[in-house]
């Protein structure tokens, strides 16, 4: 009877033990499923450890060192920090002295936060999208920036914010729900008197199997919609003049050199070409010599430079090989003083700056450099500075991410005597 009843409660004790390990495992795979980067197992509580547990044995992973604190900022580099930590964000300068970044992501997670920095009273503002956005794009044109498409929960919507009074106003994509978008906006008139843009448009574009470009018109504040001539997504987008420009990207047949080039002023679309196939690169818009207006047009990624310049007509193109300093992609962008395109960071952790003047038409990398490297970054420009926010860590893990904001004046980076031509 005792050898019975010890049998009993053994076979109690392990039926227990097999619920409560099918009940871990479960577990397991749900925190695997919404963790890319998961918090420290019990084991490591000195570091982070490569994953929670080994799926399927409920074991933890070898632990890692701690890693260092984020380095500091050193002169003429100035660190503010954004809201949250992420990458996958879209940075924009608006009115020559705001700062914009929204969205992005930290891990798969999606995010809704906008923050606006003003240069000229040094303080932020914050406010949120409608939706959480992570793979879209956007534009600022006026008082207006517009974020819209996106892998998240607002994929076939677009939020309009007005900087005047931090609304947000939400509509529907005409173009579909879509992701891995491309956004710009083109320029058409000034007021005389405070030179904001008082005609013009924004276009959102393409996206993974989408050929639409929704059209949204300052002056009506109405929306359209047109197609492009192939369905391209990881694209850059950029405007000259009256065109704009959709370039790059992944295409149903691969890595494509391919640019929709859009007419504004009779709604036509042509086909031209950056100097080679690439996908991830970055691209944004700056005055020439001849003409304020923002008539060119610069990608860089990929190992090559394209610039596109609307002074001629036709408009005509001029390549060159980039330096292999360069970042092959996933780089931030922006435009300061409409003259000067500057990109920052990149994949593999660069930490680098390189500058194209648009007046003088040549390139050159920065004096000085990202307080650290970092992918993903978000850029933008105003009438004298340049940001960077954000961005994606592989040596800052477990989180991954930041909400550092490198802030430079652009006199500060200018290099005048190491130039390479465009």
């Amino acid at each position: 009877n005792m050898a019975l009843l010890s049998f009993l409660l053994l076979f109690s004790l392990c039926s227990v033990s097999l619920t409560e390990a099918h009940m871990l495992l479960d577990t397991e795979a749900e925190e695997h499923t919404l963790h890319p980067h998961p918090p420290c197992c019990p084991a490591c509580p000195q570091g982070p450890c490569t994953a929670c547990r080994t799926p399927g044995t409920g074991v933890c992973c070898p632990c890692l060192p701690p890693f260092p604190p984020e380095p500091p900022c050193t002169a003429p580099d100035t660190c503010s920090n954004i809201s949250t930590p992420r990458g996958y964000g879209v940075g924009l300068g608006m009115l020559g002295h705001l700062m914009v970044f929204a969205g992005g992501a930290k891990g798969n997670e999606g995010l809704d936060a906008i923050d606006v920095y003003n240069t000229t009273s040094n303080t932020w503002s914050h406010t949120k999208m409608s939706a959480n956005r992570t793979l879209f794009d956007g534009a600022a044109l006026g008082y207006y920036a517009i974020f819209g498409c996106g892998e998240a929960d607002g994929s076939g919507t677009a939020d309009i914010l007005d900087v005047r009074t931090m609304k947000i106003t939400t509509v529907t994509l005409k173009g579909g729900a879509r992701k891995k978008c491309a956004a710009t906006s083109i320029e058409l008139a000034r007021d005389e008197v405070t030179g904001i843009p008082s005609k013009g448009k924004i276009l959102i574009g393409g996206g993974y199997k989408s050929v639409a470009v929704d059209i949204w018109d300052l002056e009506s504040q109405t929306w359209s919609v047109t197609n492009m001539s192939i369905s391209h997504f990881y694209m850059a987008a950029a405007s000259a003049g009256p065109y704009a420009l959709f370039c790059g990207g992944l295409a149903p047949s691969g890595d494509t050199s391919i640019c929709d080039v859009y007419d504004a002023r009779d709604g036509s679309w042509n086909v031209s070409n950056l100097a080679a196939p690439c996908r991830e690169i970055s691209g944004t818009s700056v005055q020439s010599a001849t003409n304020y207006n923002l008539t060119q047009a610069v990608f860089l990624g990929a190992g090559h430079t394209s610039v596109f310049n609307a002074d001629t007509q036709p408009p005509t193109w001029t390549y060159a090989n980039s330096s292999t300093r360069s970042p092959w992609a996933k780089m931030a962008r922006a435009t300061v003083g409409r003259r000067y395109a500057v990109f920052g960071g990149g994949n593999g952790n660069q930490n680098s700056i390189e500058i194209y003047d648009g007046i003088l038409k040549q390139w050159s990398f920065a004096i000085h450099n990202l307080s650290f490297g970092r992918e993903q970054v978000m850029g933008a420009g105003t009438s004298d500075m340049v940001a960077f926010a954000g961005g994606s860590i592989g040596a800052y893990k477990p989180t991954g991410y930041t909400s550092r904001v490198d802030i430079f004046n652009i006199s500060g980076l200018l290099n005048k005597t190491q130039r390479r031509d465009s």
